[in-house]
C-alpha cells in the first residue's frame, strides 16, 4: 500500500489475494475482512461492472458460502448473477461458477427444489 496506493489495481489485487491466503488457512474471519475491504475499494476505483470487482464479489460471496452464512451468500450471488451474464454471458465458466455457488447456498438453506433448478441451471447447453 505505502509503494503503490491503496487504490493501485495490483494493491486491490494483493488485497483479494491476501484474503484467498486467509480463507486457505480456514482464518474465515480474516478472509472476509479483507474480501469485504477489496470488494469496496475495487468497486469505487473500477465500478460494479467491471470484471474484477465480479470476480472478487465472488469470491467473497464463495467465502460466506464456506462460513454457511448462506443468506448473505444468496444475497450477493442474487445481486452478481445478472451482472455476470451481463458481462460474461450466460455460459461463461466464471457465470457458470456463480451458478454453482448459488445451488450450494440454497441447499444449505434446506431449499431442495431451488438447489436443484440452479444445479440444473449450469448443466452445459447443447
Amino acid at each position: 500500500r505505502a509503494a503503490l496506493g491503496e487504490r493501485h489495481e495490483e494493491t486491490l489485487t494483493l488485497l483479494n489475494d491476501l484474503s484467498t491466503a486467509h480463507a486457505r488457512r480456514r482464518e474465515l474471519e480474516a478472509a472476509e475482512e479483507l474480501a469485504v475491504e477489496a470488494v469496496a475499494l475495487q468497486r469505487e476505483v473500477f465500478g460494479p461492472e467491471h470484471a474484477y470487482t465480479l470476480v472478487m464479489e465472488a469470491n467473497l460471496a464463495a467465502l460466506r458460502v464456506r462460513q454457511r452464512r448462506y443468506d448473505a451468500a444468496l444475497e450477493d450471488l442474487d445481486d452478481l448473477l445478472p451482472r455476470f451474464r451481463a458481462v460474461f454471458g450466460d455460459d461463461h465458466p466464471r457465470t457458470l461458477t456463480v451458478l454453482s455457488y448459488r445451488a450450494v447456498a440454497l441447499g444449505g438453506l434446506e431449499r431442495p427444489e431451488q438447489a436443484a433448478a440452479a444445479h440444473g441451471e449450469h448443466a452445459p447447453r447443447e
